[in-house]
């Protein structure tokens, strides 16, 4: 959990992280009303700028069964 509320609903936010060649995204999901935000460095970005981030990114690949 997030420790920033949702600025829709003030519902609490989930977050997820990634690393990407440049640095780290964060998706932010609002529990209650479903909102969703991306940020990246500290400031809000377009899901398309991390889709197209996560393409130019290489990522190690490992047997998940080790």
């Amino acid at each position: 959990m997030s420790e920033k509320p949702c600025i829709k609903c003030g519902g609490p936010l989930v977050s997820i992280s990634l690393r990407v060649t440049t640095g780290m995204r964060t998706m932010y999901s609002c529990s209650e009303c479903d909102y969703r935000v991306w940020e990246a460095e500290g400031s809000t970005t377009e899901l398309g700028s991390v889709l197209h981030e996560l393409s130019k990114t290489r990522v190690p690949r490992r047997n998940s069964r080790q």
